[in-house]
């Protein structure tokens, strides 16, 4: 590949960038980005998904922050302990991968009600 092919395939991005910007504009895009909103947009939830967020909320009726390592702990030994799903044979507690399920669940259910995000350090317990 030549320098000069290169060079083109640079100006045509350039330029088509700059094109989109300025139709984006006539359309009414404003360099003031202050009255957009700050928070994540969340996709539609399914009617049984919000049934289930619903209920993961009831049951996090703390006013701690489950940012907290400790807390978060706390909240995933309960969890485990009164939870009724795909049970381990040997210990008749949830399994790994069905405890871990509703603790993303969780997350996602705590994030999207409060508009604040959870560390991936908590996240990945």
């Amino acid at each position: 590949m030549s320098t000069r092919t290169k060079t083109c395939s640079r100006a045509k991005t350039r330029t088509h960038g700059d094109a989109m910007i300025k139709r984006a504009e006539r359309r009414g895009l404003t360099t003031d980005h202050s009255k957009v909103s700050p928070h994540t947009v969340h996709r539609k939830l399914r009617p049984k998904s919000k049934v289930e967020y619903a209920q993961d909320l009831e049951v996090w009726h703390s006013p701690s922050d489950p940012s907290d390592m400790q807390v978060i702990k706390h909240f995933a030994k309960a969890m485990a302990l009164g939870t009724i799903s795909k049970l381990n044979e040997d210990n008749k507690l949830p399994t790994t991968n069905s405890l871990q399920g509703k603790m993303h669940r969780f997350y996602n259910t705590w994030e999207r009600h409060y508009n604040l995000t959870i560390s991936l350090d908590v996240k990945r317990l």
